[in-house]
């Protein structure tokens, strides 16, 4: 079975690098409502001229609309579908179940990707996305290959699963930690990377809630003889230089068979260890690891070149073995004070073993660290693609631009707001507590305690954010006899906890 490569986008020179290196599909964001707020970003005339680019190239435009929507900016989101309709996007990828149903009533003929933000990690997940009319559900990175495996062979909806890219701290979707130390929601598109901080604890410091990044090229062929639908690239924030290697590298597996994979995946773990990104890791794909963090840096620090000798208030030497190019971009890194600074080379001499790089209007010191980030080569190559796409385009489309009037006549009801409840985790609680307005936490360990109590029917529960795809049936089971009880109230954190399909 053929397998998808979908690639990010985060400004134009990403997306003609996605294209050149052979992906089949592009995700990117408009300037709102996008989980990724610091990316450039693009316009709504862009977008026109972007999927009549793409379908002329045979590639597929999905449009992140991946943030929770309050509710005074409703009426803007269905601005946004109008306009994506309009451009004929392919789809569109969707946290806010709001969305949801205002693109089956409103929108019907975009097609709907379940974000990884919504957290889908079990059979009953996808079966509940594929209820409520989305076409795809993206996985939550934190599951395994059996699974995955378990969730394709119980459900029809298509898989996508993360093969590349950056991982969180807290499980896909559910982050709070940036919007409760900043009030900058991560689910809002404006995470603080707290992850990637500096912390202290027991006298030490170091990043210690920072991930590696995840890798799978060993995995295609597994992935794709399972029948997952597309694999997915992350970093829209990331350079074009690492859009096209990571692109190209998982382009030139999909595309081996059993006469050329093995050489193929060589060459593409060779490109990939330039991808100038973190250390990698497999996360859970093979099994339950947690030794997935790098608390020794917090940047995408990329290849190390040496030290800076010879400062001087123009230049300085950096003896290296590998090979510079002008273009070429470097981080240039304070490790004591965890600074650093980023010199696109613009004029370099050669000099014995090393480089004369001139730079100028950024600090810098001997001693400190220089890694390459990018390669200029491939900016150049990218640059050279002429598409007359920008800000002032021409808005030429491979469908006629309807009239986006929808906006202006579209209105929602007003809802009374819930009672104040008090939410517990542990039974012995209930002996302080009255019972009224009472949301019990339910987890492995008093699931089965539940039972005991009197006047199930006073209670609500409430089923954990994460339930594993191993954990189903206990959790079924103990639900099924609360249920028999005349128990009607539960609260789920998303909807791999519902079983309504």
């Amino acid at each position: 079975m053929t397998i998808g490569l979908l690639a990010p986008s985060g400004n134009m020179e990403s997306f003609m690098a996605a294209v050149n290196a052979g992906a089949d599909a592009v995700y990117l964001g408009l300037k709102d409502f996008s989980a990724r707020a610091k990316a450039k970003n693009f316009s709504y005339k862009q977008l026109v001229d972007i999927c009549s680019f793409a379908k002329e190239k045979n590639v597929k435009i999905f449009v992140t609309v991946n943030t929770l929507i309050k509710n005074s900016e409703v009426k803007n989101v269905v601005k946004n579908l109008e306009q994506i309709s309009a451009a004929c996007a392919d789809g569109i990828i969707v946290q806010d179940l709001g969305i949801v149903n205002i693109v089956k009533k409103y929108f019907p003929d975009i097609r709907l990707h379940a974000s990884t933000q919504l957290a889908i990690h079990n059979t009953y997940g996808a079966k509940q996305a594929e209820k409520m009319g989305f076409d795809r559900v993206v996985l939550a990175r934190e599951l395994s290959f059996e699974e995955i495996k378990s969730i394709k062979n119980n459900t029809n909806i298509e898989l996508e699963v993360f093969c590349h890219g950056a991982l969180c701290f807290c499980v896909s979707g559910l982050c709070l930690f940036s919007s409760f130390i900043g009030g900058y929601s991560g689910n809002r598109g404006h995470c603080t990377q707290p992850c990637r901080r500096l912390w202290t604890t027991d006298g030490k410091n170091g990043y210690f809630l920072s991930p590696k990044d995840f890798q799978l090229i060993d995995y295609v062929k597994k992935l794709q003889e399972i029948g997952v639908a597309s694999l997915k690239i992350e970093g829209r924030l990331k350079s074009p230089d690492y859009v096209a290697k990571t692109v190209s590298a998982y382009r030139l597996l999909i595309d081996s068979d059993e006469t050329n994979y093995e050489d193929n995946l060589k060459q593409a773990k060779e490109i990939l260890a330039l991808d100038y990104a973190r250390q990698k890791t497999t996360f859970n794909f093979l099994n339950k690891n947690d030794k997935i963090f790098e608390p020794e840096k917090s940047k995408s620090t990329g290849l190390f070149l040496g030290t800076i000798e010879n400062k001087s208030a123009e230049k300085f030497l950096l003896n290296t073995e590998h090979v510079l190019n002008i273009g070429d971009t470097l981080r240039i890194v304070d490790k004591k004070k965890d600074k650093n600074v980023v010199l696109k080379i613009e004029n370099c001499n050669k000099i014995n073993n090393g480089y004369e790089i001139n730079y100028n209007d950024i600090y810098l010191e001997n001693g400190f660290e220089v890694f390459k980030i990018a390669d200029g080569k491939q900016q150049l190559e990218i640059s050279n693609e002429q598409l007359a796409i920008n800000d002032n385009g021409s808005g030429l489309s491979h469908c006629e631009q309807q009239s986006l009037t929808i906006t202006e006549n579209f209105s929602f009801d007003k809802i009374q707001l819930p009672n104040l409840f008090v939410r517990i985790d542990n039974l012995k609680w209930l002996k302080i507590l009255k019972e009224r307005n009472i949301v019990i936490k339910l987890n492995k360990n008093n699931i089965i305690n539940t039972k005991s109590l009197n006047n199930l029917t006073n209670y609500y529960f409430e089923l954990p954010a994460y339930i594993d795809e191993a954990d189903l049936s206990l959790f079924q089971k103990n639900i099924d006899f609360l249920i028999s009880k005349g128990c009607k109230y539960f609260f789920i954190n998303n909807i791999s906890g519902s079983k309504k399909y």
